[in-house]
């Protein structure tokens, strides 16, 4: 597993604040968010080895916080961890190809995606 992006929760923050931190002051690469994740609040920016997307809800949040890593083979890593006991969460925004969630026994969640996407 390699890491592929993180994404971070900015819950009542406008898009230029977000792009104030995350483009002027770390001096990372706004990225064009996918057609398919439009209708979300959310920017993405490239740090050279993963992508940050940072989500900003005006109430609550969207989705949830994660990181994910991609692999070789999604359905070994699913198989995997269901034999580990774990569960897995396949309800998830389309986006055309084979991704799932997990989360670790602190509750942190992971997306498990293929490896290869931009």
């Amino acid at each position: 597993m390699t890491l592929h992006h993180v994404y971070l929760l900015a819950p009542g923050a406008t898009p230029e604040e977000i792009r104030r931190f995350y483009r002027d002051a770390l001096g990372l690469t706004e990225r064009q968010t996918p057609d398919s994740l439009a209708h979300l609040s959310v920017l993405w920016f490239f740090t050279g080895a993963a992508t940050l997307h940072v989500g900003y809800p005006a109430e609550g949040q969207i989705g949830a916080g994660h990181t994910a890593l991609s692999t070789e083979s999604v359905d070994d890593a699913r198989a995997h961890l269901l034999a580990g006991g774990y569960d897995v969460d396949d309800a998830l925004i389309p986006m055309g190809y084979p991704r799932f969630m997990v989360r670790d026994p602190w509750g942190n969640q992971f997306e498990i995606l293929p490896a290869g996407l931009p």
